[in-house]
């Protein structure tokens, strides 16, 4: 078994690595990168919050000691992302092998290192590796804190720990919080699962007093965490950084929130709840209704994160609030590739017992995971690295640069510092204002709402302007 475990545990290291450096970084990851670039620790805290919803340390901590080991690449960028993604592949593990044995955890976790969001956020430069890593360690923990095989001080601390890391990692900590809250109110309480299922009509530890004690403990790790986060939000917190949130989700939410899951590819997401819905048939078929009910409670109590989050920003924040959904998923798509592979083996030695519908399925996932993992090293969202060569071919110092969205952002490559800051105003394109001074506004795609929108149509009519489109940018620019 332990080959085994690290025969996926490498193999999912390796592919991680591969292409992690081939394709320039994307918006998310070059707001982490401004803010990674700073020499010193005033210039960090002066970066931190760039274009942030709420800035959070631990990621950008983790990102920078990466670039000083490594150097500033992309590759150094995402390299942390990769080490969390392998750690949580062996908690996963962990936590598996508690609920269902090693036979089961196997299955999870090679489920895992081929589930296509979470090989996704892998290989990007952002917290949601290292908040799914920090969300399964507390689930992994509560788990066995409510179960009572960990008794004692060191395992609340060790709670208490995740909780407080979840939080410096992103503020979605607080929507775990409430999911593991709704676990110890509604999900069973049992003494030790690694004993088996309990048949009584009142299972061990299942009682009132117990379910208390653990709500107890668990509230005053919440509340230690809480009060360990309190000073850097009160010193991160922009005042009016929420002024035009929230709105309303529409129906749209949905389907995309479905499609999402399987990173934005409906079949993946076909193949995940497939075997899903077979894990919650095979246990109940074995009358495993203590963990299933955990599993399901576990799954339903974090389904409003995504909601909630959609309806506060519309961005790809929805997609981060997406990955603690996949653990219970994947856990349950484990137990049904188990149960399948039990049923119908052509392998009769474990610990390769394995079924030939079993090794379709995990066939079938890892080609839909390199389709979707093929598609995103070839795609580029957002072309800054390509608008910030053009305009180094193209302008000299002192020429004017008008950037209304994203000049962070291309300061990444180019230094605009070197320029003269315009307004957006396209002029008559017959008498400049500043005779032999070169002018380039970069415009931003897709912006709702449009800062160049009267610019654009402005600048579509006069021939003194020539234009330059890249993904999900268009470079204007008028000559001497």
């Amino acid at each position: 078994m332990k080959k085994t475990l690290w025969a996926i545990l490498v193999l999912g290291f390796v592919c991680r690595l591969l292409y992690l450096g081939g394709r320039q970084l994307d918006t998310d990851e070059l707001l982490l990168a401004t803010a990674v670039r700073g020499d010193s620790a005033a210039a960090l805290l002066n970066r931190f919050g760039t274009g942030a919803l709420f800035p959070v340390p631990l990621n950008v901590l983790a990102q920078k000691l990466s670039v000083i080991l490594l150097g500033e690449s992309n590759w150094a960028l995402r390299f942390p992302s990769v080490l969390f993604s392998t750690l949580s592949l062996w908690v996963l593990f962990r936590a598996a092998t508690y609920l269902f044995g090693e036979r089961v955890a196997l299955c999870t976790t090679a489920l895992l290192a081929i589930l296509p969001l979470h090989y996704h956020f892998s290989q990007e430069a952002g917290p949601g590796s290292l908040f799914f890593l920090l969300s399964l360690v507390s689930y992994d923990c509560l788990l066995r804190n409510a179960a009572g095989s960990q008794a004692g001080w060191i395992s609340r601390l060790g709670l208490a720990v995740a909780l407080t890391l979840l939080f410096y990692t992103s503020p979605l900590a607080a929507f775990v919080v409430a999911s593991q809250f709704i676990c110890l109110l509604f999900a069973p309480a049992i003494t030790d699962w690694n004993k088996g299922e309990c048949t009584s009509a009142q299972p061990p530890g299942g009682d009132a007093s117990h379910r208390l004690r653990m709500l107890a403990v668990y509230t005053s790790c919440a509340l230690a965490s809480l009060a360990l986060f309190y000073p850097w939000a009160r010193f991160a917190w922009v005042p009016g950084r929420l002024a035009s949130l929230p709105h309303l989700p529409s129906w749209r939410f949905l389907y995309l929130g479905i499609k999402e899951l399987g990173d934005n590819s409906y079949p993946a997401t076909l193949i995940l709840l497939i075997g899903a819905c077979i894990g919650f048939y095979a246990l109940r078929r074995h009358k495993q209704f203590q963990r299933l009910r955990w599993l399901l409670v576990w799954l339903f109590s974090l389904v409003p994160m995504p909601l909630l989050c959609d309806s506060m920003v519309r961005s790809h924040l929805s997609t981060t609030c997406l990955i603690p959904l996949s653990a219970p998923l994947v856990l349950l798509a484990g137990y049904g590739v188990s149960f399948v592979g039990e049923r119908l083996t052509i392998l009769d030695e474990p610990p390769i017992q394995v079924s030939a519908p079993a090794i379709a399925y995990l066939v079938l996932s890892a080609a839909v995971s390199t389709f979707i993992a093929h598609r995103h090293w070839q795609r580029v969202e957002v072309d800054w690295a390509g608008a910030a060569s053009y305009l180094k071919t193209k302008l000299s110092p002192g020429d004017e640069l008008t950037v209304p969205i994203g000049a962070s952002l291309l300061e990444y490559y180019e230094p605009i510092e070197l320029y003269r800051m315009g307004r957006l105003d396209p002029g008559s394109g017959k008498s400049v204002d500043r005779p032999g001074i070169r002018r380039a506004v970069v415009c931003a795609d897709g912006a709702r709402p449009d800062p160049c929108r009267a610019f654009r149509k402005a600048a579509g009519n006069d021939p003194a302007w020539s234009r330059l489109e890249l993904r999900g940018l268009t470079v204007f620019e008028r000559p001497k």
